[in-house]
């Protein structure tokens, strides 16, 4: 299937956001709001699954979200107020399930670390 177009400029035009979003979360400019927007972003094209593979700064952004979620929930869930603290939590459990499976998706195996799979 040839890819129109406008679905090449979408296409770049998402990858140099997730670009910049993974370069706000470096340097921590407003940091928890670029943590949930990067969420919504990853969730929403996870879930819809359409040229996945064409947006090369995906993984990228996934995993970064990962780390920032995983290293810094404690630190966050601190500074913000309680409404903000539930909403950061939900995305934070969300960008987990997204990144375990994608994970799974990648290897194409059910566990990875275990001994009864063989990958190839």
């Amino acid at each position: 299937m040839a890819m129109t177009e406008e679905t090449a400029e979408y296409i770049n035009k998402k990858n140099n956001l997730y670009r910049e979003i993974v370069e706000c979360l470096k340097c921590r400019e407003d940091y928890s709001m670029w943590l949930v927007v990067g969420a919504i972003e990853i969730s929403w094209l996870y879930k819809s699954k359409e040229s996945l593979h064409q947006f090369v700064e995906f993984d990228k952004l996934l995993s970064t979200l990962h780390m920032c979620y995983k290293k810094d929930i404690g630190t966050l869930l601190e500074e913000v107020k309680e409404v903000v603290a539930t909403d950061l939590l939900d995305w934070a459990d969300c960008i987990d399930r997204i990144f375990k499976e994608w994970e799974k998706d990648k290897l194409g195996c059910d566990n990875p670390r275990s001994g009864k799979y063989f990958c190839l």
